[in-house]
């Protein structure tokens, strides 16, 4: 149950990232740091996704 309600939360926060990252993105000033924190945001979504493949129960 632990580890379902992490890989939940990773995918909610990575979403929320993603949608900072374009906000971000869109002015001219901030697109380096909206290029981190989207990518930040993908990186924790697909983690949230297939993270769990390489466990063994």
């Amino acid at each position: 149950m632990k580890g379902l309600l992490s890989h939940v939360a990773a995918v909610a926060i990575g979403l929320v990232l993603m949608i900072a990252g374009l906000g971000l993105g869109v002015t001219m000033v901030l697109l380096p740091v909206g290029l981190v924190v989207g990518l930040a945001g993908v990186g924790l979504f697909v983690w949230g996704l297939v993270g769990h493949l390489g466990k063994k129960t």
